[in-house]
This record gives C-alpha cells, sequence and structure tokens, in this order.
C-alpha cells in the first residue's frame, strides 16, 4: 500500500468527532498532570521574580521572570510541550511584585532586558495590567539596559499598548516583543495542541510594531513530535524561510525541545510515542540557514541546554557529555556575534570537531538521517489520537 492510500484511510477512519473525542481525552489527562504540580503561587515564596543572567560573548540577557497563575492558553489544554497553567490562584499582592523588580533592577547591568512571566506577561488576566505599566515605566526610566523585550503571547499585543508603552518610552530605549510561534505551518502546530495562533494575527502584530518603531522576535521550537529527524531539520529551516520572505525585520530565536514534568510530552516518551530529538539537528538545521543567503534576518538560540528553569523540571536530549560541551559551547559563541563570516567560521570548527569526535554521536546523527517509516507527521499525529480513542474504549 502506498503512502497517499494509506494517507486516505487514516483520515476516513479517524472522523472529525473522534478527533474531537480524542483530544478531549488528551486533555483530561492534561488537567490530570497539571494538578500534580501545585495549587496556588503564595506571597511568601522566594522566587517572585526570578532573575537570570545569560552571558554570550560579549552580550548579557537578563531575563526577569515573574511569578504568576501561569498561561492562560495552557490552562485551556494548549501547547503538549508546557505545563506553565498550573495555578488556581495567586497571593503575590501589586506592590510586592513591583518591589522584588525593583530591588532586583538595581544590579542588573545587560545589553537586553527580558520582562516575561509563566505565561504572557501582557495578558491581564495572568498578570494586573496595572502592575505591568508600573514594572515597564521603571524599566524604562531606571533599567540599566539600552533593549527592553517583552515576553507575550502573539493576541497579547493590542495595539492602545503597544503606543501606551511608545508614549512611556519616547525614545529612550529599543523595545521590542517576542512570542512564541513555534513553527509557522499550522498544520505542524496541530502537532503540540498551540491553539490560539494565527499567521495573519501574527502579521497584523509585526505591521503593528513596525509602524511604531519596535521589533518583534519570533521562537521556534526544533524537535517537533511526530516528525523524523529529517523532518524537523526541514520544518524550522521551512519556517525561517517564510519569516524570511513575510516579516523580513523580525528577529528569530531558536530553541531546542526539553520535556517538562507532567505534560502531554512526557505521557508520550512514557508510552513509547515520543523521542527527544538529536541535538546535532538543531546544528544542521543551522548550518542551513547560515549558508543561505537570502536568509537576512537575526537569528540567535536559546533553551539549547545553557540553562535551566527555577520552577519546573525537564529533560534535556543531550546524552552524551563531550557533544553536549561541543554544542553548548558553539551556540553560545554564535549568540555572541551577528558577523555571518564569524558565525560560519564557529559552525566550520565545530563540524571538524565532529567528524573527529571520540564518541560516534555525529555519525549516528548521520545515518538517522536517512531514517524513513514511510509515513508523515500527519500520519503519525492521527495514529496517536486514533490510539487514544481505543485506548479509552477497552
Amino acid at each position: 500500500m502506498n503512502d497517499k492510500s494509506f494517507v486516505d484511510r487514516i483520515k476516513v477512519d479517524l472522523t472529525d468527532t473522534e478527533e474531537k473525542e480524542a483530544l478531549k481525552k488528551i486533555a483530561g489527562i492534561d488537567k490530570e498532570l497539571q494538578d500534580k504540580i501545585f495549587k496556588n503561587v503564595r506571597r511568601h515564596d522566594d522566587l517572585i521574580v526570578h532573575i537570570r543572567e545569560n552571558v554570550y560573548g560579549d552580550r548579557t540577557i537578563v531575563q526577569a521572570q515573574f511569578k504568576t497563575l501561569g498561561c492562560r492558553m495552557k490552562k485551556a489544554g494548549s501547547c503538549w510541550n508546557c505545563n506553565y497553567g498550573v495555578c488556581d490562584q495567586c497571593l503575590i499582592t501589586p506592590g510586592q511584585y513591583v518591589k522584588a523588580f525593583k530591588r532586583e533592577l538595581q544590579s542588573i547591568d545587560c545589553d537586553v532586558l527580558v520582562l516575561e512571566a509563566l505565561g504572557s506577561i501582557t495578558d491581564p488576566k495572568e498578570f494586573d495590567s496595572r502592575v505591568f505599566d508600573e514594572i515597564i515605566r521603571e524599566t524604562i526610566e531606571n533599567a540599566k539596559t539600552n533593549y527592553i523585550l517583552i515576553e507575550t503571547h502573539v493576541t497579547q499585543i493590542p495595539e492602545e499598548l503597544v503606543e501606551k508603552i511608545s508614549t512611556i518610552n519616547n525614545g529612550k530605549k529599543q523595545i521590542g516583543f517576542e512570542i512564541g510561534i513555534e513553527d509557522m505551518n499550522p498544520e505542524h502546530r496541530k502537532l503540540i495542541n498551540k491553539i490560539g495562533v494565527q499567521n495573519n494575527k501574527l502579521t497584523e502584530v509585526y505591521n503593528i510594531l513596525q509602524k511604531h518603531g519596535m521589533s518583534l522576535g519570533i521562537n521556534l521550537i526544533y524537535g517537533f513530535p511526530f516528525m523524523s529527524e529529517q523532518e524537523r531539520i526541514d520544518s524550522v529551516v521551512d519556517s525561517v524561510k517564510s519569516i524570511s520572505r513575510d516579516l523580513p525585520e523580525a528577529d528569530i530565536v531558536l530553541f531546542l525541545m526539553s520535556i517538562k514534568e507532567n505534560t502531554i510530552m512526557e505521557f508520550m516518551q512514557s508510552e513509547g510515542i515520543y523521542k527527544l530529538p538529536n541535538p546535532w539537528g538543531l546544528v544542521e538545521t543551522t548550518r542551513e540557514i547560515l549558508l543561505d543567503d537570502d536568509i537576512k534576518n537575526v537569528v540567535t538560540f536559546s533553551w539549547f541546554g545553557e540553562k535551566e528553569d527555577p520552577y519546573i523540571q525537564e529533560q534535556t536530549c543531550y546524552t552524551c557529555p563531550a557533544c553536549k560541551k561541543l554544542i553548548v559551547d558553539f551556540f553560545k559563541n554564535i549568540n555572541g556575534t551577528f558577523n555571518q563570516d564569524e558565525r560560519r567560521k564557529l559552525l566550520e570548527q565545530l563540524l571538524i570537531q565532529a567528524e573527529n569526535s571520540e564518541c560516534r554521536c555525529y555519525e549516528d546523527f548521520k545515518e538517522q538521517l536517512k531514517e524513513n517509516d514511510g509515513k508523515n507527521p500527519n500520519i503519525r499525529y492521527r495514529e496517536f489520537l486514533r490510539r487514544t480513542i481505543d485506548n479509552e474504549r477497552e
């Protein structure tokens, strides 16, 4: 049976009603997993604002992460790779947020200061908008940085907010927003149940920010479920090319997928459905991007094994300590320069080291790229949904 006929059969075998049934079942599992973590964010918790400093060459990026209820999208069952929607009540007061941030701000001196929550810092249902206003004013007036980056959801960047920030800023700092799109292909976003993101909304936000002289950073993830290693590479490269074509001034940040505790991704791993990506795949993705002269966007990297989350336990994809050091050092160094020739030189040096490494990780990766089960991500995804339904009915 050829691939096309199998796709057709899968589509017939899984009706829209059955797909909804499967997703509802998975949402129930997701809710049970979220309930395992914690119910309330309490005012006596130590990390009201967690400060994480990331040094890449001569560049220092500081993340100020506010402890909140979590992401509303995750509360709704979105994003199988995420567990930031885990709290029922937040007992931290507005004054405590501001006081904690002002205290931390005194010791921050960086190139980029990122303001973020556990979900979307500009979502008033997660983080009080009056507190955010005070935080952004304080950052603009007193932060020792030239660039403020606000991490949020694409649906939480209304033009009135952008206009307000622009007025407060009055040209004092560079301002940008960073959003998680994960993959530019809407069909691929279904593979991690990334709901609430539409490409036309992304374009709308991009145009608003361009109009007000602000930047947009788009996060993409390497390591989607239901994809082979080659499909993962192709998917990220295609997303970068799409952004380059349609959103030429947008910055791009590439992430390496991890497995966070108590998530559907962890559940899929336990069921033998998901396998963490090969980190050399992100290197190969980077190679293809660096060698494409048509891609002019600034591309940087984050969560490639160089840091840990204080709130959430996670598994990273590294199994070989030697390869981890090579790859983490490479991405740290590449984040430290925007010169393409320097970046390509770093890549060339890494690949020479990989070829000469005593371990076989890089050779095994190249063999992995040849694997082909005759299916595609949509087929594997629908097989997972079918399996979920059948298990429920047994």
